[in-house]
């Protein structure tokens, strides 16, 4: 079993993870193997609660025989969507998606540039409203 990271206080998780796993070359029947997904809420202080029914994927010889990767999108039952993509080892590098990924990356950084600047400015106004706030106080108790 593998498990991702957790993304904690977002109700729009972007996990950019890759899980790596290897598989025979063959199944005594031909058939493939299952892969299981499933998305679960991690909660603090009650248990966690699986966001939908989850997905199996059926991984295939002949589907992913090219090498080439392989996206699926899984809509959720609730809310949301899960984006993987499946690549067998030896596949060729596609371009298109490490540019892609690479600009992914700078939106993402972009992001959490914004959160922690808009942090750090919530912070300081908040000081400055709590100064402005105590002086209105103390002039206002001058008067009376």
């Amino acid at each position: 079993m593998f498990k991702s990271r957790v993304i904690n206080r977002t109700l729009n998780p972007v996990w950019n993870q890759t899980l790596e796993f290897t598989l025979p070359n063959s199944t005594p029947e031909g058939r493939g193997w299952d892969l299981d997904l499933e998305v679960w809420d991690a909660d603090t202080f009650s248990g966690d609660d699986l966001c939908g029914d989850g997905a199996t994927i059926r991984l295939n010889e002949k589907k992913y025989r090219n090498y080439l990767a392989h996206e699926e999108r899984f809509q959720l039952n609730y809310q949301g969507a899960l984006y993987i993509r499946i690549t067998r080892d030896g596949w060729i590098d596609d371009s298109k998606f490490y540019v892609l990924k690479s600009r992914e990356a700078v939106y993402i950084a972009a992001d959490s540039l914004v959160q922690i600047y808009t942090d750090s400015i919530v912070g300081h106004v908040r000081t400055k409203i709590g100064e402005i706030l105590e002086e209105v106080r103390q002039s206002s108790s001058l008067v009376n």
